[in-house]
């Protein structure tokens, strides 16, 4: 669902990708706001709040057929114990480290390369920590 077609971007020229707003999210997902923000509390959604502005959510985080990213969740906790800034989690998620074949690390989550993408989260929170 994140086709240019059906994607809504989020106010701002500033992200580093793909932005849903609230509505655009829940209408992806098939849910209610109340329902995406206990997605959100329990770290199975990303939630980035640009300053004073509405909260956005990454458009990579809704496959295709409507579901949210296999293994996002766990890959959160790892990032959230060396850092707690959602933005540092969004532009990690999106990097392209040599070991991934020119791929984003959240299309690795994608393609099933769950283990690996959660290691390399630990790895990050810990070199992040003071």
């Amino acid at each position: 669902m994140t086709d240019d077609n059906t994607a809504e971007w989020a106010p701002g020229s500033s992200f580093p990708s793909l932005a849903y707003t609230e509505a655009t999210i829940c209408d992806c997902l098939g849910i209610e706001p109340e329902t995406l923000q206990a997605l959100v509390a329990v770290d199975r959604v990303l939630q980035v709040t640009p300053g004073e502005a509405r909260p956005v959510y990454p458009a990579f985080q809704v496959t295709d057929d409507g579901s949210l990213l296999s293994g996002l969740d766990a890959v959160i906790c790892e990032l959230a114990g060396g850092v707690d800034d959602p933005w540092t989690w969004w532009m990690w998620l999106l990097a392209h480290p040599d070991y991934a074949g020119g791929k984003a690390l959240w299309e690795l989550l994608r393609d099933g390369e769950t283990d690996e993408v959660v290691r390399a989260a630990g790895r990050s929170a810990w070199a992040w920590r003071p």
